[in-house]
């Protein structure tokens, strides 16, 4: 005995592996997005990092499965990575607050979308530790380079 067509069982079709990965509510990595677009890892890497040397047609799956998953590039990693942190230092010691706010605001401006982030140190030149307070800051931070506003800029030893 048949049933009729709108009475028969629906066969489950294949789950969409996204779609699996999603309902785990677990944070993306770069693995994730390999494993997922069905590439290696290096192909990932080089398509975040906008190398010329992958096929279109991949760039786009694997920038939809991105997409999909919300993956986020780990700046820690790929500062390892890269053997750059991706940390710009702005070093200031002015009291003018309007000022250093239109320095950060132009500053931000022009690294936006470019995967370096601004690390903001206020100083005093006046101190008696003032370089060494400086050289730890950018060694610690370990600073890929660093914004040194005026008075501080025309300190000769500091430069």
């Amino acid at each position: 005995m048949t049933l009729p067509p709108q009475t028969q069982p629906v066969k489950p079709s294949a789950a969409d592996p996204v779609e699996e990965f999603l309902k785990r509510r677990k944070k993306a990595t770069i693995n994730d997005v390999a494993a997922l677009a069905r590439v290696s890892k290096k192909t990932v890497s080089r398509i975040i990092n906008n190398s010329p040397s992958v096929r279109e047609e991949t760039r786009e799956a694997v920038n939809a499965i991105i997409a999909r998953i919300g993956f986020r590039p780990d700046p820690q990693a790929r500062g390892l990575a890269f053997r750059r942190s991706f940390l710009l230092g702005l070093i200031y010691d002015n009291p003018n607050a309007q000022y250093i706010v239109n320095m950060q605001m132009g500053i931000l401006d022009k690294v936006r979308g470019s995967g370096i982030e601004l690390v903001v140190h206020p100083c005093d030149k006046t101190s008696d530790s003032f370089l060494e307070e400086i050289r730890d800051f950018v060694e610690l931070q370990r600073l890929s380079g660093v914004i040194l506003l005026p008075p501080i800029a025309e300190n000769r030893q500091l430069i």
